[in-house]
C-alpha cells in the first residue's frame, strides 16, 4: 500500500516523534466548506481489468452539534470512469450526501478485513504535511491469512483509504487518495474530466424554518416535468419523499421528533430545524 500511495499520494516522510499514536475522528474529519478530496477506486485481475473510477468529494456545508459531539457535513460526490475502449464513452454520475461524524474525541475507525495477521499501527507525515494513521498487517507464523488489507485515515482529509489483496491469487481492490485541496494548500494531481458533469441548480427556499407542523418548499422557476426530493434525519436516513410538479410543495412534519433534519432536492441540501 505504501508503494501505491508513493505513486498516487506522494507519501512518505516518517516522523518518529509523535506523542500520540492515533488520530481522532475530529482530526481526520476536520473539513471546511470548499475542501475538495479526490480518490481512485480500482479493483482488478491483471490483463482483464477495466479502468478505475475517480470520486471527487466537495464539502458544501457543515453543521456542528456541540451537545452531541457531532458534525454533519453536506458532501457533493462526483464519479468519473474513463472509457474502457477506443470507441467507448466515459461515464459520469453525481449525488449529494450527508456525512455524519460522531465521537469526535475518540480514535478514528479503520475498516480492515485482515483477521489472522496482527495489525500494526503507524503514524507518519505525508509530503504535504498531513498526519497519516495506517493500520497494516504483520505476518504471524501460526496461521495463514489469505487477505492482506491495509487502511489509512488522514488528518483533515478523511478515509478509509485502503488496498486489499488476496494472497492466494492476483485479485485486489483499492481506494487511494490522489488529490486534496484545503485552502491554501493543494496536494497531488486532480483528474479534471469531472467538470463535464452538469449538475442541475435549483434556487429553493424552505419556510418556515424552524418549523413544527408544515413546511413549504418553493422553487424559483417552474419545472419541465417532475422532481423528486427527500427529507433526511441527522444520520442521513430518509424519512419522507415528495414530488415537485410545479413551483411549490408542502410537507407535513408534525410526526417528526424535534431535532435537525435535511431537505434534499436534486443536488441541493438544506438544513431544517424541527421544533
Amino acid at each position: 500500500m505504501k508503494k501505491c500511495l508513493l505513486a498516487t499520494l506522494l507519501l512518505i516522510v516518517i516522523n518518529p516523534v509523535f506523542a500520540q499514536s492515533f488520530l481522532t475522528n475530529g482530526q481526520v474529519y476536520d473539513f471546511n466548506v470548499g475542501d475538495i478530496i479526490q480518490g481512485m477506486h480500482h479493483g482488478s485481475i491483471p490483463f482483464s481489468a477495466g479502468p478505475p473510477t475517480y470520486e471527487t468529494r466537495t464539502i458544501i456545508g457543515e453543521e456542528l452539534v456541540t451537545s452531541l459531539d457531532t458534525i454533519h457535513y453536506t458532501v457533493k460526490r462526483e464519479f468519473y470512469t474513463p472509457p474502457s475502449c477506443p470507441t467507448c464513452s466515459p461515464t459520469f454520475s453525481h449525488d449529494t450526501i450527508i456525512q455524519t461524524v460522531t465521537n469526535l474525541s475518540l480514535p478514528a475507525n479503520h475498516y480492515n478485513q485482515t483477521t489472522c495477521l496482527a495489525l500494526r499501527d503507524s503514524l507518519y507525515l505525508d509530503t504535504c504535511g498531513r498526519q497519516v494513521w495506517e493500520k497494516s498487517p504483520i505476518f504471524v507464523d501460526t496461521c495463514f491469512e489469505p487477505v492482506s488489507h491495509t487502511t489509512f485515515v488522514i488528518e483533515g482529509v478523511g478515509g478509509d483509504f485502503f488496498t486489499m489483496s488476496d494472497l492466494q491469487g492476483p485479485q485486489y481492490t483499492e481506494f487511494t487518495l490522489l488529490y486534496y485541496s484545503k485552502f491554501p494548500v493543494t496536494c497531488g494531481t486532480r483528474v479534471t474530466e469531472l467538470i463535464k458533469i452538469q449538475a442541475p441548480f435549483f434556487n429553493i427556499q424552505i419556510s418556515p424554518n424552524p418549523a413544527s407542523e408544515t413546511i413549504t418548499i418553493t422553487l424559483e422557476s417552474e419545472l419541465n416535468g417532475q422532481l423528486y426530493g427527500s427529507l433526511l434525519d441527522a444520520s442521513g436516513k430518509e424519512m419522507k419523499q415528495f414530488i415537485f410538479s410545479g413551483t411549490k410543495t408542502q410537507i407535513a412534519i408534525s410526526d417528526l421528533t424535534s431535532g435537525i433534519y435535511f431537505v434534499k432536492v436534486g443536488d441541493w441540501v438544506e438544513k431544517l430545524v424541527v421544533e
